[in-house]
């Protein structure tokens, strides 16, 4: 199992379009990467993972990184076939780490998708229209790249 959460818990910047950060996390069967309580900029980081996951979509056998916008942790990532080890990576030596997970590339490609769907759902919800556009714009392109392979 691997998911991807966001909450509606926006903090802007400044103006209502800015950017935001809302608490936004990993979670597997072992736990929750950074943790349950982690901010971060989730529109931002939800592209970034989706430009991954495009450009990997074809290759038979790659690695790649998932980072986060803030603070020291990301996600490394080997694709083989049709099959993805997820490490989760930081540089704080205090910080526990969650167990590698296995999961099939079609399932992290839809969990980004949902993801990003939910995000977008949760923008509109708020009145932050222009930047759920954007995201359900992004969960479309990922929709398409899975249904094209």
């Amino acid at each position: 199992m691997f998911e991807i959460v966001s909450e509606a818990d926006f903090l802007y910047g400044g103006t209502a379009d800015a950017l935001f950060t809302c608490t936004f996390y990993c979670r597997t069967e072992d736990g929750t990467f950074p943790d349950d309580e982690w901010t971060d900029f989730a529109q931002t980081v939800l592209c970034w993972w989706g430009e991954t996951i495009l450009g990997i979509t074809n290759a038979g056998e790659v690695t790649f990184k998932l980072l986060f916008e803030d603070g020291p942790y990301w996600i490394t990532g080997k694709k083989q076939n049709d099959i993805v080890t997820l490490h989760f990576c930081t540089d704080k030596k205090s910080d526990r780490m969650i167990a590698d997970t296995q999961l099939e590339f079609l399932e992290l490609a839809s969990a980004i998708e949902k993801a990003m769907r939910h995000l977008a759902s949760n923008l509109y919800m708020s009145g932050n229209t222009i930047a759920a556009q954007q995201m359900q714009d992004e969960a479309v392109r990922i929709r398409r790249a899975i249904l094209k392979r």
